[in-house]
């Protein structure tokens, strides 16, 4: 039987997909703006899922809205609330640890104490590094997971997991700049990046440890009631 050289329809409804984001997207790409590169990555791991056959997972769809630029739309809504929220928590969070801090409200929400000022930016509490976090974690599901319920389940948590996963960081990062930014400011650039790497690193072995425990539960269930 002579080999086929149609593509098929899924293949070409992305092929057009990805053509008009193209036009609609390039001035962002061409500038390396954040969010046009954080959609350039979710349609690349789009095209791998295509070409294993996993159009159908139910995490496709929602990559493919993550593939979109949000962050040019959501910039201004989302980071004054988000910042807010994860100063709030942070503060919490370091008060609890024996740090005394407060919000004060700055040209963004900042944590004080009585020798420091730790501003909580976009860059570090906006929609962006919330939808870069989301757009990774959809990705590995859609890669890896073959489970429709912990696919679903990867859905629903991947975003609070990444609010969180910022308190940390940040909550985290006041500390180290307690102890490092006067006394020695390189040992706080340091710490400032790994501090970040980390803290995310973590809340991906979570989610990974929750996601497979759910799996174990749910195979012992069906062991138990045949």
């Amino acid at each position: 039987m002579a080999p086929s050289y149609f593509l098929s329809i899924p293949t070409k409804l992305f092929l057009t997909y990805f053509a008009i984001w193209i036009v609609f997207f390039w001035a962002e790409l061409s500038v390396l703006d954040l969010g046009a590169l954080r959609g350039l990555l979710a349609i690349g791991c789009m095209a791998l899922a295509l070409s294993r056959g996993k159009f159908k997972n139910v995490l496709f769809p929602i990559l493919g809205l993550l593939s979109l630029p949000w962050e040019i739309w959501l910039n201004g809504i989302c980071n004054p609330a988000l910042g807010q929220i994860t100063a709030v928590g942070a503060a919490l969070l370091v008060n609890a640890s024996g740090l005394a801090v407060e919000v004060t409200q700055m040209h963004v929400p900042t944590l004080t104490t009585d020798n420091l000022q730790l501003h909580v930016t976009p860059l570090c509490a906006g929609i962006g590094p919330l939808l870069s976090f989301s757009t990774l974690g959809i990705a590995l599901g859609i890669l890896f997971l073959e489970d429709p319920k912990q696919q679903r389940w990867l859905a629903l948590i991947t975003p609070v997991a990444g609010l969180a996963g910022n308190i940390l960081r940040v909550a985290i990062s006041t500390h180290a700049a307690d102890i490092w930014l006067d006394r020695h400011p390189w040992a706080w650039d340091v710490a400032h990046d790994l501090i970040g790497y980390l803290c995310f690193a973590i809340i991906y072995v979570l989610i990974w440890l929750f996601l497979k425990n759910l799996k174990n539960t749910e195979s012992k269930t069906i062991s138990i009631n045949p």
